[in-house]
């Protein structure tokens, strides 16, 4: 990958079932709990730069468009997010937490 880039995630509890939802890139992931929704993310993650790799893209993830308005503007809205910070191949990743 050429140049890294800096992920904002949403993370939500829809039912049961946690939602993760990357606003830069339109990554999506869903589980029973909040670790394992890391867990999927950062999995998910890795298949999605190892298929754009695969395809030559010279930016990360470039073939991916960004998540539906809607998301980043719920991600503009949270007034205080919890947010959880973690690196993945060089690449940043905020995930906040909202209600």
């Amino acid at each position: 990958m050429d140049t890294p880039i800096s992920l904002r995630v949403l993370s939500f509890k829809e039912g049961d079932i946690w939602i993760a939802q990357a606003i830069e890139r339109d990554i999506c992931v869903q589980a029973p709990d909040e670790d394992e929704l890391v867990r999927r993310f950062e999995l998910t993650l890795e298949c999605e730069i190892r298929e754009s790799e695969e395809r030559g893209d010279t930016s990360f993830l470039e073939s991916l468009p960004p998540a539906p308005k809607h998301f980043r503007d719920l991600w503009l809205s949270i007034e205080s997010k919890q947010v959880r910070s973690f690196s993945f191949h060089g690449h940043d990743v905020d995930m906040a937490q909202c209600a």
